[in-house]
């Protein structure tokens, strides 16, 4: 494998295939290897419970809006990603959809969410997509629909 040797402020670092070496005012101390990167943290929370909150999120708007919810095994075109299911929710203005892992597909049993053999096509909504189409959903339930708010005005109005 590879190796390349950088020099920074004085120090040098090695780096070989996972792992960094650092040799700094000669001493060889510090290795830095790959991590989980769902483990990564801001010291409050990983990546992994970020994740489950908005999966935890997701299902609870379903269960509250179940005629306008779906989940599915299967995409439109019958492939799935292993170990997953996708889920999602048509409000009025687009949907938004999500994989969840495959060990909370229970949770969504008798309530009232549509379970489809396939999902229906994606529409190629993207992150900013979804955030704007949940402020919609939320304009809309608060009655601002029609209200000349702006996106970035709307979100404001939630400040303290």
């Amino acid at each position: 494998m590879d190796e390349w040797l950088l020099w920074l402020c004085g120090g040098s670092f090695l780096v070989s295939g996972s792992a960094i070496w650092l040799w700094f005012s000669g001493v060889k101390s510090i290795s830095f290897t790959r991590r989980d990167p769902g483990e990564i943290s801001d010291g409050y929370h990983t990546f992994n419970d970020l994740y489950l909150h908005r999966h935890m999120l997701l299902i609870a708007f379903m269960i509250n809006e179940p005629t306008i919810s779906w989940r599915s095994r299967q995409h439109h075109d019958g492939t799935m990603f292993d170990g997953l299911f996708i889920a999602g929710v048509d409000l009025g203005m687009g949907q938004i959809s999500y994989h969840l892992p495959v060990e909370l597909w229970a949770l969504l049993n008798f309530s009232g969410v549509a379970t489809l053999i396939n999902a229906p096509e994606w529409d190629g909504h993207m992150s900013d997509d979804v955030l704007g189409r949940l402020y919609g959903y939320v304009d809309k339930k608060r009655g601002w629909i029609g209200m000349d708010f702006g996106r970035e005005n709307s979100r404001n109005l939630w400040l303290p």
